[in-house]
């Protein structure tokens, strides 16, 4: 993923990963597991790089997700991600749309309680999601998700 090489921005990053890997392409509980996981990390990505020490992954990790679990994840790492937009100076952003609105379409059509997906794949989907996440650098190397000031906040 650090190659950003033929990619016109993160955005065209995401699509062509999930278009190269079946599992994901193919199957959207699979997806939507990965696209939460790359949410949780893009904003645990945010959180470290603000000091803040008790991150989303560390709220929500792999091994306690499930499909009852999901909904209330989501839910918690949405809220997150629009207080995080809302500091940013980039005010009217959304922070991590790019993930956000895939996961929606999925999560809208079938709730997650409803989903054949086992608990294990779903685990090994939002890992990777997760890593993904973690690891969803500009493709420009400067972070548009970047504020002009820390916070330093430690409780959220």
């Amino acid at each position: 993923m650090s190659d950003t090489n033929g990619f016109s921005d993160r955005d065209d990053r995401l699509a062509q990963f999930i278009d190269s890997h079946p599992a994901l392409a193919e199957d959207e509980e699979r997806r939507a597991a990965f696209l939460l996981g790359a949410l949780v990390g893009r904003v645990a990505a945010y959180q470290n790089r603000r000091g803040i020490s008790r991150t989303v992954i560390r709220q929500h990790p792999i091994d306690a997700m499930t499909r009852r679990r999901i909904s209330t994840t989501l839910n918690k790492v949405l809220e997150k991600n629009a207080h995080y937009s809302e500091k940013d100076e980039k005010a009217g952003m959304l922070m991590n749309d790019r993930y956000i609105t895939r996961l929606s379409d999925i999560v809208n059509r079938r709730t997650p309680e409803e989903w054949s997906l086992s608990t294990d794949d779903l685990r090994m989907h939002y890992g990777l999601g997760l890593t993904y996440g973690k690891n969803d650098d500009s493709t420009d190397h400067t972070d548009e998700e970047e504020p002009a000031t820390a916070d330093t906040q430690t409780d959220d």
